[in-house]
């Protein structure tokens, strides 16, 4: 929920500023893209260093143990390829859906993998950041 809410409050709007522009270059991709980065560094030092309260918060063990791993996923996915953005901005919505399939269906692969894992080796509370990542 922490990591829903530090998401959503920090959404820059550069990914629809860059479709709906005109004549948007590769400086103005790779400018959204080193800021996506520092806001995935800057969520997961926010995230980590809340992660007590947060764990405090909710009174379930283990809870900022897996809050500070859960950090380890803002970074992750601020390297998302920008080049996405690019596609949606040229139409060209054959490979957009092509990359978003094959990654979605390699995240649920992974992820089930993973959760078979924690069922026979350990909590199911570590699934959840399994996941994430």
């Amino acid at each position: 929920m922490a990591a829903s809410a530090l998401e959503t409050f920090s959404q820059t709007g550069f990914n629809e500023a860059l479709i709906q522009r005109k004549g948007s270059d590769n400086d103005h991709f790779n400018c959204a893209w080193s800021v996506f980065i520092v806001r995935g560094f800057i969520l997961a030092a926010l995230m980590s260093l809340f992660s007590d309260n947060i764990a405090a918060l909710f009174k379930i063990p283990h809870t900022g143990d897996i809050s500070k791993v859960l950090a380890l996923s803002f970074i992750l996915q601020s390297f998302t390829n920008i080049g996405i953005v690019k596609l949606l901005k040229e139409l060209r919505f054959k490979r957009y859906y092509a990359f978003t399939t094959i990654t979605a269906l390699g995240d649920f692969i992974i992820s089930i993998m993973r959760r078979l894992s924690c069922i026979m080796h350990g909590p199911w509370l570590w699934a959840c950041w399994h996941g994430m990542l």
